[in-house]
């Protein structure tokens, strides 16, 4: 069975973070929980409901077409290398990650409230990193491969040993990792998303 990758994106305002991903998805009716998070969506150009206050209620029509004019791009990948670097899923390469599954931080209004980030639900592997710590992170060193990381035995993915090494060779540095799709998403983050990278997090976990 495939392995997906679900993921939310949060910005902090006043000192709180917001999710900003999900409010007003086509599929389905999403509530405005907070003055907060109605702000977080002021921050990306969504202009602000009169009256609105603190308030529970879904939102309208016309609210969901701005949104949807507005919308923040969506990752959807189903890249192996990529998850094993991010969260040691589905790490067939065994290459060491950025860094091992954080959980879903204590901060986030998503915790425990929200399909998919309870982290006693079918996801898994949940974790998440800032836009400032991706943009930082060294993509051009050498990546780390690590045997055991990978299971690699008598039943891993890769038989034989030489197939396991030149498929680690296809990985020269990180950035081989990231081209393409997710290079695009975190370019298209920084450039629509109207705060500074470390006030924008990433939250990610996995469906199978």
């Amino acid at each position: 069975m495939g392995c997906d990758i679900d993921t939310v994106i949060e910005v902090r305002v006043g000192g709180k973070w917001c999710s900003v991903y999900h409010l007003g998805d086509e599929t389905k009716d999403e509530p405005v929980e907070t003055t907060s998070e109605w702000e977080a969506r002021n921050q990306w150009g969504i202009p602000e409901n009169k009256g609105a206050g603190v308030f529970a209620r879904l939102m309208t029509e016309e609210e969901r077409e701005v949104e949807r004019s507005a919308r923040l791009p969506e990752y959807g990948g189903r890249d192996y290398a990529l998850f094993g670097l991010l969260g040691n899923v589905r790490n067939k390469l065994g290459v060491k990650p950025i860094a091992m599954p954080r959980g879903v931080p204590d901060d986030s209004p998503r915790k425990g409230k929200h399909h998919g980030w309870d982290e006693h639900d079918e996801n898994h592997s949940h974790t998440w990193f800032t836009l400032a710590e991706l943009l930082a992170f060294s993509w051009s060193t050498v990546p780390v491969f690590d045997d055991a990381l990978a299971g690699y035995g008598a039943n891993h993915y890769y038989q034989k040993r030489e197939h396991l090494d030149a498929a680690r060779a296809e990985y020269a540095t990180h950035q081989d990792f990231i081209d393409g799709e997710f290079a695009d998403y975190l370019d298209a983050l920084k450039d629509k998303l109207r705060a500074a990278p470390e006030d924008i997090r990433i939250l990610m976990s996995w469906d199978q």
